[in-house]
Order: structure tokens, then sequence, then C-alpha cells
């Protein structure tokens, strides 16, 4: 999960935090993307750049596009999108997703992987 955003503010101040930009932006759903710790690629996402506000609607293979394209990663690589160490679905969308696994803090936690971290080989 994002340890800056955890260690930097409070449970509170995330709290207050997304409840403020749930309410500036009701169409929008924060959330927060970084790479998967079991990742040992050399491909990373901006770091200045973890968070997001989403739109409600988008489906998860959209926001997989968008992080490829954050990434450039080489379009023969695979990506893998991970909430609460599980896959998603690609043709969820980010409100269901969200509905489903937000953190208590209001934000949902999206990790990613460009390699296998399922114990085969890749």
């Amino acid at each position: 999960m994002n340890e800056e955003l955890r260690t930097k503010k409070t449970f509170e101040e995330r709290v207050l935090y997304s409840k403020k930009l749930l309410s500036k932006y009701p169409d929008r759903i924060p959330i927060i993307i970084e790479k998967n710790k079991r990742d040992k690629s050399n491909v990373l996402l901006d770091p200045s750049k973890t968070k997001y506000l989403m739109p409600r609607h988008l489906h998860m293979s959209q926001l997989i596009m968008l992080i490829r394209k954050n990434i450039q990663i080489d379009s023969n690589k695979a990506i893998f999108i991970f909430i609460d160490n599980l896959l998603v679905p690609t043709n969820s969308t980010i409100e269901s997703i969200y509905h489903n696994h937000k953190d208590p803090d209001g934000f949902l936690y999206v990790s990613y992987s460009c390699e296998t971290t399922f114990g085969f080989g890749g």
C-alpha cells in the first residue's frame, strides 16, 4: 500500500482527505496506484504520480491501459492488477471494485505487476 500516504498522514487525515475528494468530485473514485512489492522488474510508475481520481464508470481494462501508458511497458509484456492481493476482473468497473474493496480510509489501493507473481515462470 502507498507507504508515503500512510506514513505522512494519519488515518483520520486520510479519511478527511478522501471524503473531501468524494464530495468535490462525486463522479470520481480516489485511487492510489503503485508497483506490487513482489514484482522484481525494473518497470516503475512515476512515483510523483500515484494518486488518481478515476471516473466511476471506467473499466479495469481501461485502468490497465492507463498504467501501461504511464510505465511505458512493451506491448508484448503482460501487466497484472491486484487489489487486496487478488487479481481483478478486467470487465469490472472502478465503482464496483471500490464498493467491494475500498480501504477504511476511503481510498482504493491498486498495485500492478509486470511479471507473474503466481509461482510459475513468465
